[in-house]
């Protein structure tokens, strides 16, 4: 069983292990995973979403071992990447290039030169090509959830199980269609 330390969270377990990343079901609930026996709990993590910056906690499992985990409070996995794309507003028809940041299932990050004519809430349109083995071309409707500086966060708008955009993305992200 593993359980939360009563240590303060923010303390490191000074073993030289690195912190295990944990991601938040929609119910606010999360799985340990001990990385020693692989025995795993499923905990509610709710409190500790207020936190400001990284939750960080100490798990004590029930085979003896202590671990650092990091709540993520992204709902699906992001992985980093470097692919070059193009996008289309879709209300005036403005075009630009972009540097895809990274990629998850329900959304990715990408970097543009200018950002003058972009803003949230917009609606875009955006191409790519996966750095797989296929060079699968995506093309997803998106629309912009963040701006910092040149980065720009978007959602996409749909997902479709049967779309070949989303199955290559499932594919490239986790190895399944």
């Amino acid at each position: 069983m593993i359980l939360f330390a009563k240590q303060p969270l923010g303390a490191s377990v000074d073993n030289g292990t690195k912190r295990e990343k944990v991601f938040i079901s929609s119910d606010n609930r999360a799985t340990f995973i001990c990385p020693k026996c692989s025995r795993s709990r499923t905990e509610d993590v709710s409190k500790y979403l207020k936190t400001l910056g990284e939750i960080k906690v100490k798990i004590q499992c029930k085979c003896g071992n202590l671990f650092n985990a990091v709540i993520e409070r992204r709902r699906f996995f992001r992985k980093k990447t470097d692919f070059s794309g193009v996008f289309t507003k879709e209300s005036d028809g403005y075009t630009g290039t972009a540097s895809i940041l990274d990629l998850s299932k329900s959304g990715l990050r990408f970097r543009v030169s200018r950002r003058e004519k972009l803003s949230v809430g917009d609606r875009l349109t955006i191409q790519f090509h996966l750095d797989d083995p296929a060079r699968n071309l995506i093309t997803k409707k998106i629309e912009i959830k963040t701006i910092t500086g040149n980065n720009i966060g978007v959602q996409f708008l749909s997902e479709d199980q049967t779309d070949s955009s989303d199955k290559a993305i499932r594919f490239y992200l986790f190895g399944i269609i």
